[in-house]
Formats: structure tokens, sequence, C-alpha cells
């Protein structure tokens, strides 16, 4: 058996050196390609054959939006749980870039913990400005901020100290400063 593989990946690369289809060996092969557009329908027919007759070609779902969109549903409610595990991996890799762009610390208190990092508007437009970037999607912020190459209108802060400025529009450990006259570090 080992032999037979072998001789057969000899052959293999032989064809492919003297510029041959590597499949049948006697048509040049497709540009860009290894094997020749006869052996590449054939290989498709046999593909079709195997999966049965609602098969369609990747071509034709690619070339149809709603044939697309159909098998990723399908596909997405086949795998969901790694559908999602995806998802969440690839956000927090987005919001890894975001943070580290921006100090990777929160600018009032140093706080590191990426879970509670967020990105501030000092300008006090959030909504307005999430709104305009992610075209109403705002699970898409952290990717539109990269795409729009980290504009220094946003900074990194904690989420306490974001709500401190939403709601008193200074973070309490900016008033405890100028309480006290210092300009103290308050990370651990």
């Amino acid at each position: 058996m080992l032999l037979c593989v072998s001789v057969a990946m000899d052959l293999y690369r032989r064809r492919i050196s003297e510029g041959r289809c590597a499949n049948c060996g006697a048509r040049p092969p497709r540009p860009g390609r290894l094997t020749c557009a006869e052996c590449r329908e054939t290989q498709r027919k046999i593909y079709l054959k195997k999966r049965g007759k609602g098969v369609r070609n990747r071509d034709d779902i690619v070339a149809d939006p709603d044939t697309h969109r159909r098998a990723s549903t399908k596909y997405r409610n086949k795998n969901r749980e790694e559908c999602i595990k995806r998802a969440k991996l690839c956000q927090r890799e987005i919001k890894q870039i975001v943070v580290n762009n921006y100090g990777g610390k929160c600018d009032c208190c140093g706080e590191t913990h990426i879970e509670f990092l967020t990105l501030d508007h000092i300008n006090n437009d959030g909504p307005a400005h999430r709104d305009a970037v992610t075209n109403g999607n705002p699970g898409r912020f952290y990717s539109a901020v990269i795409k729009l190459g980290f504009p220094n209108t946003l900074r990194l802060l904690c989420m306490n100290c974001n709500w401190g400025r939403r709601y008193g529009h200074t973070c309490p450990h900016e008033l405890d400063r100028k309480k006290h006259n210092c300009a103290g570090d308050y990370s651990i």
C-alpha cells in the first residue's frame, strides 16, 4: 500500500513540474490551478452526485444572496455553540486591540482588567457618534474604532469611572483629587 502511494505521489509531482494536469496528465491545467477544466468538471459532478440533488455548486450559492443566507443560517443552526464561541473569541480579540491601543488601563483610576474597561467619548457625544459609525449596530463599535484609526475623541475608562461621568459629569476620582488638591494614583 505504501509503495502505491509513493508511486502515485511521484507521478503527481512529475505532472505538475512538467506543466500538465495533476489528475489526468493529458492537458494543461487551468491558470493558477493544478487540474484542467475537464478534470474539474468531472470532480464537480462526482461531488454533486455524492451530496444529492438538493446541493448546489458553491459558486451558485455565492452568486445568489438568498441561497447564501439560507446556507449560512442552516450552518449556524446546526453548529450554534461553535459559532457563539467563535464570535465571542473574535469580539474579545477586537476589544483587546482597542484596549492596547488606548494604553491598556483606565485613564482615571488605572484599572487594567479588560472586563472592566470601556471606551468613553470625551466630548459626551456617545450615542450620536456610535450611531454614525456603526449604522445603528452598537455591537460593531470596537471594529469601527479600529477602521477609524483610533480617534483621539475617545479614551479608555473603567465602567465605574465611565458611569460616574455619565451621571455626575465628573468621575468621583477626579472630585477626590480636586478636593485633596493632589494628582494621586488610585491604582493598587
